[in-house]
């Protein structure tokens, strides 16, 4: 792998995994039963929403399913755009280009979500581990809490660009 991509997969991997909430520190698998969420269930979880992390958040906009998102990590500042697919198979998946100070990678990421009776479950594909993402009833410290309507990734994006190109 070169540095270039390893670098962008580092940093979306904080992103996306690096800064889950105290809730989602003790793992947990889904019990046998759970079933994957629908992609109308993620589409109202995720549609129009912020998820924030202390080192970045990624915004999953509606209209045209693009995401766009943004790290500050150890290596440094980087941001991501494309385009992300729900499936009936609980899959939530990130596609897009990353662009840090050495250039652009294409990558693509993955989460699995499960739920049983109103807990929901979620891991990120491959190398993730399960956590609960929102118990039934919610508690404080469910990472479901750091989905936000507020769109708090358009103006660190832009001033990564202008720290980029000029």
């Amino acid at each position: 792998m070169s540095k270039t991509r390893n670098a962008i997969a580092v940093g979306l991997a904080l992103l996306l995994g690096g800064g889950l909430g105290a809730g989602a520190l003790a793992q947990e698998a889904p019990p046998s039963n759970a079933q994957p969420l629908s992609a109308v269930e993620l589409h109202k979880l995720y549609r129009d929403k912020t998820w924030t992390w202390e080192n970045g958040a990624v915004r999953f906009v509606d209209d045209g399913r693009r995401f766009l998102a943004w790290v500050n990590g150890e290596k440094g500042e980087s941001y991501g755009e494309g385009r992300f697919t729900l499936s009936d198979s609980g899959r939530l998946c990130l596609r897009g280009k990353w662009t840090d100070t050495s250039g652009t990678q294409a990558n693509t990421t993955c989460f699995l979500h499960r739920k049983a009776g109103g807990t929901i479950y979620q891991k990120r594909e491959n190398d993730g581990t399960w956590y609960i993402f929102r118990h039934d009833p919610v508690r404080p410290g469910d990472e479901v809490n750091t989905l936000t309507a507020d769109d708090t990734v358009s103006q660190p994006v832009d001033a990564i660009k202008r720290k980029f190109s000029g």
